[in-house]
Parts: C-alpha cells; sequence; structure tokens
C-alpha cells in the first residue's frame, strides 16, 4: 500500500481546499477497499453526492471521506445537516472514513467509523453561517465524537 498522496493530481488547482479533496479522494480511490464485504474496490459517486462520496459497486454500501492534518477531538464539522439526518433516519448513512495526514501528504492513519454508529444523538445541527459567507445561510452539522462510538481500521 502507497502511502503518499500523487502530488500530480492537484496540478491543475489553485484552492488549497480543491487541492485537498482532489488528493485525499485520489488515495482512499486508489488504496481503500469495502469494509463491508469482498469487494476489493469503491466507486466515486458524482461530484456532490449528498453525504456519500464512495459506494461500494458490490454491495451499495456508503462511505463519506474527511481529511485533515490533526484529527479534531470533539466533533467533526460535516455537510449539510438535512442530507446527514435524512440519510441516518433512513438507515443509509454512510460509513465516515477519517483520513489523517502529514503536511507532505502522506497518510498518517485511517479511521472508519461505521454507518450503525451514527444515530440522531451524535448529529449535532451547527449554527447557519454568516450572511456575509460565501454559501450563507448553509445549516451544516457536526458528528459528536464523544457520545459515537469507532470502530477503528487504522493504517501505519
Amino acid at each position: 500500500m502507497n502511502m503518499n498522496c500523487d502530488l500530480s493530481l492537484a496540478a491543475n488547482y489553485r484552492s488549497a481546499s480543491q487541492q485537498a479533496r482532489v488528493l485525499s479522494e485520489g488515495w482512499f480511490l486508489k488504496n481503500v477497499y469495502c469494509l463491508a464485504c469482498d469487494a476489493d474496490s469503491l466507486k466515486q459517486t458524482s461530484a456532490n453526492t449528498r453525504a456519500t462520496d464512495f459506494v461500494c459497486p458490490k454491495c451499495s454500501h456508503r462511505y463519506e471521506l474527511k481529511a485533515f492534518q490533526r484529527r479534531p477531538h470533539r466533533s467533526l464539522v460535516d455537510g449539510a445537516f438535512a442530507s446527514m439526518m435524512q440519510r441516518v433516519t433512513s438507515g443509509t448513512a454512510p460509513t465516515l472514513c477519517l483520513l489523517e495526514r502529514t503536511e507532505e501528504w502522506r497518510i498518517h492513519s485511517l479511521t472508519a467509523i461505521h454507518s450503525s454508529f451514527l444515530i440522531p444523538e451524535v448529529v449535532e445541527k451547527r449554527p447557519p453561517l454568516g450572511p456575509t459567507a460565501r454559501r450563507a445561510p448553509f445549516p451544516g452539522n457536526r458528528e459528536a465524537g464523544a457520545r459515537m462510538g469507532t470502530a477503528i481500521c487504522k493504517l501505519s
């Protein structure tokens, strides 16, 4: 398993957040397999698919990828509250995959939080973005780590 991200994937992006997305998704797609069945690869979903970044082509298990340099200790900032709550209450929540990396884009760890741990009590609604924010009045959410059990699949 290659623990380094392919930096050439981000060559055409100027935004740091877009570079981070492309590099982390590229590494994940190349190195991760389905945790719910014996499929040895995942399929990336189309851009802006709600609460899902990857899906298993064999069993349809969903994954949402979050990448960062330092793992958050208390909560994980996530996307739209309504989308995540709809997934959670309908039983179609994704497995959250927390990808921790170094500044040089070497993968430090990957933690999987199985979808069964995503229950309404751990999804907290964030205050809407301020009126001057680019995506205002977006009501995001965060998953409260202290109330969420973890099923750990750690790479080193």
